[in-house]
């Protein structure tokens, strides 16, 4: 399974002075995927299985220019610029193992690491 995210933000603030730049983001990964195998062990029906999800996504790119420019008394001129970049998350990985107990109920283990 994936995910997408795109954002566009626009900033108008009117006749205020101030402005700044407008945003955009896309960008999509890889959020969950698992594989299961099926087996026979002594006569009981078991499956393994590896699962991974991915639980806090950290990417973020902000580029941000600020400026006020206001010539009225008191004049006032400032300018910002930001750059901020962070790339990365946290996923699980995550073995697990059920066996068959009876026709209609299995019992089963998992891990997340």
């Amino acid at each position: 399974m994936g995910s997408f995210l795109a954002t566009d933000q626009d900033f108008d603030p009117g006749l205020t002075g101030l402005t700044l730049d407008n945003e955009s983001v896309s960008r999509g990964d890889l959020n969950y995927a698992s594989a299961a195998y099926p087996f026979r062990v002594f006569g009981k029906n078991m499956v393994a299985a590896l699962n991974y999800q991915q639980i806090y996504d950290f990417h973020m790119d902000v580029d941000l220019s600020m400026s006020i420019d206001d010539p009225s008394p008191p004049s006032l001129n400032y300018m910002q610029t930001i750059q901020f970049e962070s790339k990365g998350g946290i996923g699980a990985l995550t073995p697990a193992l059920s066996v068959l107990v009876t026709p209609k109920i299995s019992v089963g283990i998992l891990v997340n690491i």
